[in-house]
């Protein structure tokens, strides 16, 4: 029996329609910060909070999120699983090409219980939250 698709939040900075559609393509169901909140004025904290709570992926570039301390502390309190790409300032053609260099390699995370941030390059992916180190 199939599994029904991932639900997975695209953050507004990685844009509104092209890669929401290019996730949706690979059988995720994928969604903006506007079409789960109605509006686009979502505090990081309150949508980590939902996301979490909702058992969503997140899929974002900003990679402050597991700088930021309330931001973080989100993350870990709400098991938020987050696929963040390494390379914020790269156009989508060039995202595209990344995340599907490392598709086989994400989608191994889907599953895992979060909390849980990966780093994805173009020539890996790499866990970044939580830090053993910090445990």
């Amino acid at each position: 029996m199939l599994q029904p698709p991932h639900k997975a939040l695209v953050d507004q900075c990685l844009g509104t329609n092209d890669f929401p559609t290019y996730l949706i393509g690979k059988g995720l169901d994928a969604f903006t910060v506007r079409q789960a909140f109605g509006r686009t004025d979502v505090a990081d904290t309150e949508w980590i909070e939902r996301a979490g709570q909702s058992e969503w992926l997140v899929f974002t570039k900003d990679a402050a999120i597991r700088r930021n301390i309330a931001e973080r502390e989100a993350v870990r309190d709400n098991n938020l699983r987050v696929v963040c790409l390494a390379n914020q300032s790269i156009n989508f053609e060039e995202q595209v090409k990344v995340f599907e260099a490392n598709w086989k390699r994400i989608e191994k995370w889907f599953d895992k219980p979060g909390p849980w941030i990966i780093s994805v390059s173009a020539s890996s992916v790499e866990k970044v939250y939580p830090d053993k180190k910090k445990r």
